[in-house]
């Protein structure tokens, strides 16, 4: 019988979830119309980072920075792929438009963490209306 190091076991999970978290990452900003440097800027990384990145399926460390502004994209797509009922010609056309109540183009503010926060948080009341 072989025994596994639990934290062995710690290891492959953290590393499963960076994978998964810097794949959903990846597609969200797709939808969303982010370009890579758009991407690398939302996320505080280098663009470089990100293109190795994405060679190597992981760029998102859990322990990075990068991971909760990466879950802010993630958040921000969903929302809008909910609002949207899936329409990805509505979502980077929202993306790309000036929006009054946030005083911008989405594409734009999301490269602040302030503004990323706020896009996030007014996309969610705009689901949350009955």
């Amino acid at each position: 019988m072989v025994r596994q190091d639990k934290r062995d076991n710690h290891v492959d999970n953290k590393d499963n979830k960076e994978r998964v978290i810097s794949g959903a990452v990846l597609k969200a900003a797709e939808k969303l119309g982010l370009t890579d440097t758009q991407l690398a800027k939302v996320l505080k990384i280098s663009p470089s980072k990100l293109s190795r990145g994405r060679k190597s399926g992981a760029f998102v460390k859990e322990s990075g920075a990068e991971y909760d502004l990466a879950l802010q994209v993630i958040r921000i797509f969903r929302a809008l792929d909910a609002l949207s009922g899936e329409d990805s010609v509505y979502v980077q056309k929202w993306m790309t438009n000036k929006n009054l109540t946030l005083n911008g183009r989405p594409i734009d503010l999301v490269q602040d963490i302030g503004s990323l926060v706020r896009v996030a948080d007014y996309l969610d009341s705009r689901r949350a209306i009955v």
